[in-house]
């Protein structure tokens, strides 16, 4: 495996506020484990949690037990959606999160009641994504802040429904096997070994002390992650493949299985920072990575 890290040039809007791009050149053709992991599929042990994405609602369970899930998005829409997990405590529930989503336009400005707590990233319009972590007991806001070109977020157009999970009494199930840890901080994500060709599964961890997600993108010939911000979701899309983790707080984890081919990726995270409300990738959260 050969790596290489340079600094490229920002590009415009929002990246001109990158102070660097992180680029990494990695010719694998192997997984190359991390000493101690092995990969290991999660499908079989984990509970099912299916959702199916509509332009603009869902549908999918109302209940489920604690303990670990993969929660998996269909998405039969037009448009790019995902599922963003909210905790909601103190008693509330979505009525009571909607109207500061509505007034902020996404995750930015959560009371201390409502913690983003992770969910699938979005997919592209046809396509199917999982992540699988770890449910609590408690309620749940299902919702939707993908942009529409009219500034309105998904959930302000409908998409959005609860889930309750229940206490559960079975014997807990172990957590899945990674062959790369990635750590989520302020902002960056640390590998404990580079992304490469083949199979993996990535043990996700936020470590930092806001709210983070992580997105991976395998870009399409030629295309740039300038391309990425301003396709409006009709027409082709400039990325061949979207997956990963939705917001999760502080102290989150969760697992993401990759089939990784070769090609240009773009790994960043688009949730609001706690400051200004822009995105990480404008703080410098974003990295590419060529797989050949």
């Amino acid at each position: 495996m050969h790596c290489l890290m340079h600094r490229t040039p920002t590009t415009p809007r929002w990246h001109r506020a990158l102070r660097t791009v992180t680029v990494l050149i990695a010719a694998a053709h192997s997984v190359g484990a991390t000493p101690g992991l092995a990969a290991q599929s999660t499908r079989g042990a984990a509970t099912p949690l299916d959702y199916v994405a509509m332009d603009y609602a869902f549908r999918g369970p109302a209940r489920t037990a604690a303990g670990l899930h993969r929660i998996r998005l269909n998405n039969t829409g037009t448009k790019l959606h995902h599922v963003q997990l909210i905790r909601l405590e103190d008693g509330k529930r979505l009525g009571d999160v909607f109207p500061i989503l509505q007034r902020n336009k996404g995750l930015h400005g959560l009371p201390s009641w409502a913690r983003p707590a992770g969910g699938v990233s979005a997919a592209l319009p046809g396509r199917n994504i999982e992540i699988t972590q770890r449910l609590a007991a408690g309620r749940y806001a299902v919702i939707c802040w993908i942009p529409t070109d009219d500034g309105q977020i998904h959930v302000m157009k409908g998409m959005m429904t609860e889930l309750e999970v229940t206490p559960s009494s079975a014997r807990g199930i172990a957590d899945p096997v990674a062959t790369r840890r990635v750590t989520l901080t302020e902002y960056q994500a640390t590998w404990s070994a580079p992304l490469a060709r083949g199979r993996q599964t990535l043990r996700i961890e936020n470590a930092g002390k806001q709210s983070h997600e992580l997105l991976v993108v395998r870009l399409a010939p030629g295309k740039t992650m300038r391309d990425v911000e301003r396709w409006s979701g009709t027409g082709p899309a400039p990325m061949e493949m979207w997956t990963g983790l939705a917001s999760i707080a502080p102290g989150g984890v969760a697992w993401l299985e990759l089939d990784v081919t070769p090609g240009r990726y773009a790994i960043f995270c688009f949730a609001p920072d706690a400051r200004d409300a822009k995105p990480h990738a404008e703080h410098g959260f974003l990295q590419i990575v060529d797989i050949r």
